[in-house]
C-alpha cells in the first residue's frame, strides 16, 4: 500500500505542475545547445569546447576548417529541443520538488567530523536543500564549452587542487592533482567506493554493472572477466570489424560536400557498438532504429526526472522501449553464441569468461548486459566527442595531418598491402600513438567520472574529507591547472616534442 501511496502521490505532483505550468506559461526555460564561430586559426592549446567540425571536401588546400561550439553533447541537445518549454518546466520543478524532499537533512549545515581537527574544503555547497543551481545553468559557455561548471566552483573557491560542492543537494568533494589523486584513488573499496547514486538510474544501467558494484570481491572478479573481453588478443580479433565501420563511413562522405564531422563520427562508434562490442549482423533498413535506441537510452540515462520515476512508468517510456530492444538484441546474440560458438564481439568474450581464480565463476546473463550497457555508454558518445576533437585539431594542423599520413604510409609499404593489424599499429605508428595523446591531453572530457564515496572520514592536503561524502576528479581543471602553473599559453603538443 505504501508503494501504491507514492506512485500517486508522484503522479498528482506531474499533474499539478503541469497545469500550474501551462496556466501560468510561467519559468519557460530555453534549455539547447549554443552556437557560435571562431577563428579556425586559433592555437589547439585553446581548444577548450566540445567541438563540430565541417570540412569542405572539394576546396583547394590546404582545406576550410569551420568550428560551431556546443555547450553540452549533442544527444542531450537533441533530446531536450523535441520537449516544450513547459513540459521542461514540469520536468525542473518535480525534480527540485523530489530532492527538496530527499536531501533536506544532508547539506545543511555542511556536515563535518567534529573528531577532525582539519577544516572542509575551500566552496559553496549552493542554496539549502537543492545544493549549486548552477551545477544545472553553468553546464557551458560559448567561449570555453562544456564543464564550466567545474572551472567555475574552482575559481570561486579560490582552490583548484580541492573544492567542495553539492550536486543535487547531495555534499561532494571534486580532488585535483596528481598526488591528491593518488592518494584518494589508489585505495578504492578502503578510502573510497561506488555507489548507488539513485535506484531509478542504477535500473536504467542494467543493475550489476562494475559501475555500480560496491562490494569489493565481486567487483575484482567483474573486473576479471569483464577484462577479458578487452584484452590484446580481443582486439586483434577485433581489428576487422574495426576497418570496416571505418570504412563504411569514409564511404558516406561526398567530394563537393560539407560534412559534419560529429556526425560521421558519431555514427561510427554506433557501428563499433552493434558490429563489434554486440556482434550483431544488422540488417541496413535496422541500423537506424539501433542508432535511434541508443539515443533514447543514452538521452533517459541523461534525464534527471526520469531516474526518479515508478518502474511501471519507466518502462513506457522512450527510453523504457529503447532498453527493451536493446536487451532483447544482447538477450538474442547470447543465444547465438550457445548455438555456435565464440565469434570476435566484446559480447563474445563475456560470454565465455572464466574466472583464473575461481574457473566455477562466470558472468551470469544480468552482469552481461549491465556491462554491455556501460560499454555502449562509455563507447559511443565519449569515444565521438574525443574522435571530434581530433578532426578538428587536423584541420587547425595541416603539417600534423601529413606527419600521420606519411607514417600510415610507410606502414603500408613496410608491410606490402597487408590487412592492417593491432601489432602494426603499436609497433609502426608511435605518431599516431602520441597524437592520440595529445587530443585527450588538450581536451579532456568535462566530467568527474563515477562518482565515489567515502567510507570514512579522511584528510587530504590539509583538508578533511567526511565520512559518506561524495569524491571525483576533474581531468579538465587538472589541466587548467597545469596551464597555469607553468604559463603554458602555447605548448600545443607535448607528447610531440
Amino acid at each position: 500500500m505504501t508503494a501504491i501511496k507514492k506512485n500517486l502521490l508522484w503522479v498528482a505532483t506531474i499533474i499539478l505542475l503541469l497545469v500550474s505550468t501551462y496556466k501560468t506559461n510561467a519559468f519557460q526555460l530555453p534549455i539547447g545547445s549554443t552556437r557560435g564561430r571562431v577563428n579556425s586559426n586559433s592555437p589547439a592549446v585553446q581548444i577548450n569546447h566540445s567541438v563540430v567540425t565541417q570540412y569542405n571536401v572539394n576546396s583547394p588546400a590546404p582545406f576550410q576548417t569551420q568550428l560551431k561550439l556546443s555547450l553540452v553533447p549533442s544527444i542531450v541537445t537533441k533530446t531536450v529541443s523535441k520537449i516544450s518549454p513547459q513540459v521542461r518546466t514540469t520536468l525542473l520543478l518535480t525534480t527540485a520538488a523530489y530532492f527538496l524532499y530527499k536531501n533536506k537533512p544532508k547539506n545543511f549545515p555542511a556536515p563535518s567530523d567534529s573528531s577532525f581537527s582539519e577544516p572542509l574544503p575551500d566552496g559553496s555547497l549552493g542554496c539549502p536543500y537543492f545544493g549549486n543551481l548552477s551545477f544545472f545553468t553553468k553546464i557551458g559557455e560559448k567561449s570555453t564549452g562544456a564543464g564550466y561548471f567545474y572551472r567555475f566552483q574552482a575559481y570561486r573557491s579560490g582552490s583548484p587542487n580541492m573544492f567542495k560542492y553539492a550536486p543535487l543537494g547531495s555534499p561532494a568533494v571534486i580532488v585535483n592533482g596528481i598526488s591528491n589523486v593518488k592518494k584518494v584513488f589508489n585505495k578504492e573499496f578502503k578510502l573510497v567506493k561506488t555507489g548507488v547514486i539513485s535506484d531509478g538510474f542504477t535500473d536504467l544501467m542494467g543493475g550489476e554493472s562494475l559501475l555500480f558494484t560496491t562490494d569489493p570481491d565481486k567487483h575484482q572478479y567483474l573486473r576479471r572477466l569483464v577484462g577479458q573481453s578487452m584484452t590484446p588478443q580481443q582486439i586483434s580479433k577485433a581489428m576487422p570489424a574495426l576497418i570496416k565501420s571505418a570504412n563504411d563511413q569514409i564511404d558516406t562522405l561526398k567530394v563537393g560536400e560539407n560534412i559534419e564531422m560529429e556526425k560521421v563520427l558519431t555514427s561510427f562508434t554506433l557501428d563499433v557498438a552493434w558490429r563489434q562490442i554486440l556482434g550483431l549482423d544488422l540488417a541496413d533498413e535496422e541500423i537506424p532504429t539501433f542508432y535511434n535506441a541508443v539515443e533514447d537510452w543514452i538521452g533517459g540515462i541523461l534525464n534527471p526526472v526520469l531516474s526518479l520515476m515508478p518502474s511501471a512508468m519507466k518502462v513506457r517510456t522512450k527510453c523504457g522501449r529503447a532498453m527493451k530492444y536493446l536487451i532483447s538484441k544482447v538477450e538474442d546474440k547470447l543465444q547465438k553464441l550457445e548455438a555456435n560458438g565464440q565469434d570476435g564481439s566484446t559480447l563474445s568474450g563475456m560470454y565465455y569468461a572464466k574466472d583464473e581464480e575461481d574457473p566455477t565463476k562466470v558472468l551470469t546473463k544480468q552482469n552481461i548486459i549491465s556491462n554491455t550497457f556501460l560499454l555502449i555508454l562509455a563507447g559511443t558518445e565519449t569515444a565521438a566527442s574525443t574522435l571530434t576533437v581530433a578532426m578538428l585539431v587536423l584541420g587547425l594542423h595541416k603539417d600534423i595531418l601529413q606527419k600521420l599520413k606519411d607514417e600510415q604510409l610507410a606502414m603500408m609499404a613496410k608491410h606490402d598491402g597487408k590487412e592492417m593489424t593491432r601489432d602494426m599499429l603499436e609497433d609502426d605508428c608511435p605518431y599516431l600513438d602520441a597524437f592520440v595523446k595529445e587530443v585527450m591531453r588538450i581536451k579532456p572530457l568535462a566530467t568527474t567520472g563515477a562518482m565515489r564515496f567515502a567510507q570514512e572520514t579522511f584528510v587530504v592536503d590539509g583538508k578533511q574529507i567526511p565520512k559518506g561524502y561524495g569524491v571525483g576528479k576533474s581531468a579538465l581543471v587538472c589541466f587548467i591547472m597545469c596551464m597555469s602553473v607553468f604559463n603554458m599559453k602555447t605548448r600545443p603538443f607535448k607528447y610531440f616534442i
